[in-house]
């Protein structure tokens, strides 16, 4: 009788296959004729590499618990089930976990054994897949276990002193995790997994992450964790994965971070109707000599994009803020007070400035602004050098931004050049980066 070639056998290639191979202790092999061609022990070497399970596991089924979840999923990477869902209930044994199996709900399924596997197991490995269509790569979870299709050598642990739980919530995953920013994108984050490849002991495996911007909330409430979404990008091979493989050494520079990672990101049409109630401001200091030194409130402050977003109430308590620049000297503060003026139903910005020894605090600001017996403005200005320069802040529409509530606001300097009985001429002078206004 010749030798049966098992890598050819199909039955190598199913889904429920995988757990009849791995729970017993025995396994007969049979030909078509029903002739034994050998058993699971004796043909160990050989189904080792057929189905790249790990000898150990062949062996001993107890030895799957100390199996990463991304090497037991690659397993069933490329294997074929007749129904979609039987992807997933195929997998309940290799994981030890139950739930109800309902036939129609299709790739659901999946997504709910990675639901209760995350629920039983500690092991951040769950996130380390890899997307096989660009518009999977921004997903939490993988949609199916081809996700861990180069998975197989990937090794997880946890600490026994330290609480590495992590868990599931309807808004996606929050997670406590060491974060390095990314040098190439000051949006973006890098999170470091406790897994790697078991070859590479040097590295680590990580997920790239893009941060939300925290933004006003009313009432005012403390943000614990730092929203964000799977941040793909596209590697030499024109693949599209947020997974990366870094150097273990860049855990010294890392910090401890509460993330809550979103599912999949949200829909433009579903931040409404929040989003109507928000005006944007974006800020241009033109004066070179002026560095921002404080912004109030501060969770209303996007540096990266120098964007304020206030949250519109009606409330003048509330709908006001201001940014503070520092002088060279750092003996004097200028500040440019914003506030809401409503007229016929809508907000426009107006501004204020004032000059101060130190940084006053916000109540101290405002009550600055009242005694002044001022109003804000459209343009606002305030002697900058004596007999010399005017400090200006501006308002003006952004017109590039149609379908928003977008302002400019400009910080510039005026020269005083001459003077007459009937007023002050001027010309404008910006700091030497500047390109006009």
């Amino acid at each position: 009788m010749p030798r049966v070639d098992l890598k050819n056998s199909k039955w190598f290639t199913r889904g429920w296959t995988l757990q009849e191979l791995i729970a017993p202790g025995v396994v007969k092999f049979y030909d078509c004729t029903w002739t034994e061609i050998g058993t699971k022990i004796g043909m160990i070497g050989e189904i080792q590499k057929i189905t790249s399970i790990d000898e150990p596991v062949l062996r001993d089924r107890n030895k799957l618990q100390s199996t990463s979840v991304a090497a037991r999923m690659a397993w069933a990477a490329e294997r074929v089930t007749s129904k979609k869902e039987d992807e997933a209930y195929c997998l309940m044994g290799i994981f030890d976990v139950n739930m109800p199996m309902i036939y129609g709900e299709g790739m659901r399924a999946f997504a709910r054994l990675q639901e209760e596997i995350i629920k039983t197991y500690e092991d951040q490995s769950i996130l380390a897949w890899q997307a096989w269509e660009h518009n999977q790569a921004n997903l939490l979870l993988s949609p199916s276990p081809k996700g861990f299709r180069k998975a197989h050598k990937i090794v997880s642990w946890s600490h026994t002193w330290v609480d590495d739980s992590f868990d599931l919530h309807n808004k996606g995953l929050r997670i406590y995790l060491p974060v390095v920013q990314d040098p190439g994108d000051p949006k973006r984050i890098v999170a470091i997994l406790n897994c790697r490849y078991s070859h590479e002991i040097r590295t680590q495996l990580a997920i790239y992450l893009r941060e939300h911007a925290p933004r006003m909330i009313v009432p005012s409430r403390e943000l614990k964790s730092t929203v964000c979404e799977m941040a793909p990008q596209l590697t030499d091979s024109g693949t599209l994965t947020a997974l990366d493989n870094i150097q273990r050494a860049v855990l010294y520079h890392a910090k401890w971070k509460s993330l809550m990672i979103l599912k999949s990101p949200i829909p433009p049409e579903h931040i409404a109707p929040g989003a109507v109630w928000e005006q944007k401001i974006k800020i241009h200091n033109l004066v070179d000599q002026l560095t921002l030194s404080k912004v109030f409130p501060p969770n209303a402050y996007d540096p990266h994009e120098e964007i304020l977003t206030f949250f519109l109430t009606g409330s003048d308590e509330i709908d006001r803020g201001y940014m503070s620049f520092l002088d060279p000297d750092g003996k004097k503060q200028w500040s440019v007070l914003l506030q809401q003026e409503s007229l016929s139903g809508s907000a426009k910005p107006r501004v204020w400035l004032c000059k101060h020894g130190t940084l006053a605090d916000d109540t101290a600001l405002f009550r600055t602004f009242r005694a002044s017996n001022e109003e804000l403005r459209k343009i606002a200005r305030i002697e900058f050098r004596k007999g010399v320069q005017d400090l200006v802040a501006e308002v003006d529409r952004d017109l590039s931004q149609p379908t928003k509530s977008a302002w400019d606001v400009k910080l510039y300097l005026e020269k005083k050049t001459a003077s007459s009985s009937k007023g002050t001429w001027t010309s404008l002078v910006y700091g030497s980066g500047s390109k006009g206004r």
